[in-house]
């Protein structure tokens, strides 16, 4: 546990081997993209905002979900 701020923050999601292509945004529209490729799952926030960041899974069939998760500070610098 940490109470200053931190430089990075990896965002990670997983869906059990049942998604194939990811997207994670900072907004629920999904208007941007913060992973570096669709088949990453992760996304890295550097420096840390504080917020709610939300990610999309979606699979080859065209199957959906998304969840989000929202970092308070102090993590955020």
């Amino acid at each position: 546990t940490t109470c200053d701020p931190i430089p990075s923050f990896t965002l990670m999601a997983n869906s059990n081997g049942t998604a194939s292509a990811w997207q994670w945004s900072s907004t629920d529209a999904f208007t941007d993209v913060l992973n570096a490729s669709p088949g990453d799952s992760t996304a890295v926030l550097s420096p840390v905002v504080g917020g709610t960041y939300h990610v999309r899974a979606s699979n080859e069939a065209g199957c959906s979900s998304t969840s989000s998760i929202t970092i308070n500070a102090p993590f955020a610098g």
